[in-house]
């Protein structure tokens, strides 16, 4: 058994390891997870349920729970199998950690993919530099780049969701309630294994993307995972902020506009 120890954490904390957790696992084994509330038990015993994952809870003492979690030995459970288990559980993962270095480098060079033999010919430059697909080869020369880089395409890790915020604070009735619950809402972005288009901030949610934000790391992975992050450039002038802009771009209220009337999906925390 996997002992993980998340007593002390907030929301979403004690999820977001158990989930790491059962991703890095290639074969049966049982997962227990400690925490001292039982707002994380409940969590951890949906997240489980939404895996088709076994799960058991028990309160230990006060302030203290127990929450396992098996992965199943069973031949017809589709997890049986170490390799499908692995498979199912990093599948998103991996697309966007592919993505996330994608963006982080804007490009990725001619060569970025080596050359190699492949039954009567050898690939050509896989992607080339500025983001533009390069010619590439199997044999036969000016061969479609399409496909060339058919075994390369990485999967649309984004939906058409346009995130929009517009204060520091999620909620109403405490504000110091209300940053923590935002600054977790953010967090809690990065996990997701389908992230938004677009992460809009207008009126106070500018402060969230300056300088001083404790939100700043998790909008920059966001960002370098392939989220647009845009920030009312009104607003960072009325509250002085225009230079302290630390991740995304400055837009205005016509983008802003067109952004959410073209959205699938429009979230406000």
């Amino acid at each position: 058994m996997i002992t993980i120890n998340a007593m002390g954490e907030v929301c979403p904390i004690p999820v977001v390891k158990a989930r790491k957790a059962l991703e890095s696992l290639v074969g049966p084994e049982e997962l227990e997870v400690l925490v001292d509330n039982e707002i994380a038990v409940q969590n951890l015993s949906k997240m489980a349920e939404q895996k088709g994952l076994p799960v058991q809870s028990k309160k230990l003492a006060d302030d203290w729970f127990s929450v396992v979690i098996s992965v199943p030995v069973d031949p017809d459970d589709k997890f049986a199998n170490p390799s499908v288990l692995a498979s199912a559980m990093t599948a998103a993962k991996l697309s966007r950690s592919a993505a996330a270095e994608i963006n982080a480098s804007g490009s990725m060079g001619t060569g970025g993919m080596g050359a190699g033999s492949a039954e009567g010919g050898s690939k050509g430059s896989g992607i080339a530099g500025a983001g533009s697909m390069g010619t590439g080869s199997a044999g036969t020369p000016g061969a479609d780049a399409s496909a060339a880089s058919a075994d390369t395409c990485i999967p649309e890790a984004r939906k058409n969701t346009a995130v929009v915020i517009s204060s520091r604070y999620m909620g109403s009735g405490d504000d110091q309630l209300g940053a923590v619950l935002m600054k977790s809402f953010i967090f809690s972005l990065t996990q997701l294994e389908v992230l938004p288009k677009t992460v809009i901030f207008y009126n106070g949610g500018v402060h969230l993307s300056c300088e001083g934000s404790e939100s700043l790391q998790d909008l920059k992975s966001l960002e370098a995972m392939g989220t647009e992050i845009i920030s009312c450039g009104t607003c960072l002038n009325h509250y002085g902020l225009t230079e302290k802009l630390q991740v995304g771009r400055v837009t205005n209220m016509y983008e802003i506009a067109e952004t959410m009337l073209k959205a699938s999906s429009i979230v406000k925390p």
